[in-house]
């Protein structure tokens, strides 16, 4: 074997995309917009409305499609290891000591049963991203429609195109640092799953009297490892985009400043799609790594069956004992990523 750890870190890398979504997800449930009495208003909402609904479905489901799909089927395959060491050990001392083709045949027969889970683990991963693409078509297209209104209204505003373009750009950047910025908490590792934290940043757009907002988006970062340094980076760069933001605001009347930065409603929607295909990209990792260890699997058992002399089953029992510890280790690795329990912080960025 020897790819034990890239497989835990690849299996750390779709869990951390995952958890990334999920907080995303919250961060659209989370995202106001001040009722107005626009003509524009409710047609924009009602696609707000519509794109939370689909990250609510989202929200309960994915965690559990995640947890059935991915990494059940690795603590699975992980079990079955263990299940058959004992018994699997003991055909291979016995034909160490002399030939016998009874235990050969179990043998052999045992480590094909160990191979099906195995072969089945990208038929499983499959069925995620089923479920994965589904989503990310109905996130496109909510995103899609929002992203055609706030065009259509923005260009009505005809005395404020310069800044309105401008914010336009602000925000743009403050999302692709935003990206950077979780890129960097996902990339943070830890010795051990201790606790999955889940941090809903609320950007203030437009601010008012009283501490309200005319935009509020959120924005959802999540990581099975401590990120406190990376956390607090993320904090300062919006914080500092937030600044320019209202800068370029205090030069627009009062009445065009919600419209101004209608894209900050967006931009979440966007997150959540990249966040969709930063998953698949990380699975279609994990499917390379599960077919490599199919396919030893099948290698070493093609060896065993063919085996004739004593020094074949030493090899083999070695290989054996090597790959019961990393299958365990992927197993005990699964199963702490499952049973992390989740912290939700909320913290206002204005």
């Amino acid at each position: 074997m020897g790819n034990d750890n890239k497989i835990i870190q690849q299996v750390n890398q779709s869990a951390n995309a995952m958890r990334m979504l999920n907080a995303s997800c919250q961060g659209i449930v989370e995202v106001y917009i001040q009722p107005s009495e626009s003509n524009w208003y409710n047609v924009l909402e009602n696609e707000l409305v519509n794109a939370q609904r689909v990250v609510r479905g989202w929200r309960i489901n994915g965690s559990l499609y995640y947890d059935q799909y991915i990494l059940d089927t690795s603590i699975a395959c992980g079990q079955n290891f263990t299940n058959n060491k004992d018994i699997i050990l003991a055909c291979f001392d016995t034909l160490i000591a002399g030939k016998n083709d009874e235990a050969k045949n179990r043998l052999v027969h045992l480590l094909h049963q160990l191979l099906a889970p195995i072969a089945q683990l990208n038929g499983s991963i499959n069925e995620y991203e089923n479920s994965l693409k589904d989503f990310a078509i109905k996130m496109q297209s909510a995103r899609d429609a929002m992203a055609k209104t706030v065009k259509e209204i923005q260009s009505q505003e005809a005395a404020y195109q310069s800044q309105i373009e401008s914010l336009n750009g602000k925000i743009a950047d403050l999302q692709r640092q935003i990206q950077a910025d979780r890129e960097a908490i996902a990339r943070a590792k830890s010795e051990e799953t201790k606790a999955i934290v889940e941090t809903i940043f609320g950007i203030i757009f437009a601010p008012v009297t009283g501490g309200l907002s005319l935009i509020l988006a959120g924005v959802g970062v999540s990581s099975i490892a401590e990120a406190e340094s990376q956390m607090s980076a993320m904090a300062i760069s919006i914080d500092n985009y937030q600044q320019k933001i209202q800068h370029d605001l205090s030069t627009i009347h009062d009445d065009v400043k919600q419209i101004a930065v209608l894209q900050g409603l967006i931009m979440p929607v966007s997150t959540a799609i990249q966040d969709a295909d930063l998953i698949s990209t990380a699975l279609d990792g994990l499917k390379m790594m599960w077919q490599l260890q199919a396919d030893e699997l099948n290698n070493i058992t093609g060896k065993i069956t063919k085996a004739e002399n004593t020094q074949e089953y030493i090899v083999g029992k070695a290989w054996f004992i090597s790959a019961c510890a990393e299958w365990e280790a992927i197993h005990l690795n699964s199963q702490a990523i499952k049973d992390a329990p989740l912290r939700v912080v909320h913290m206002a960025v204005a």
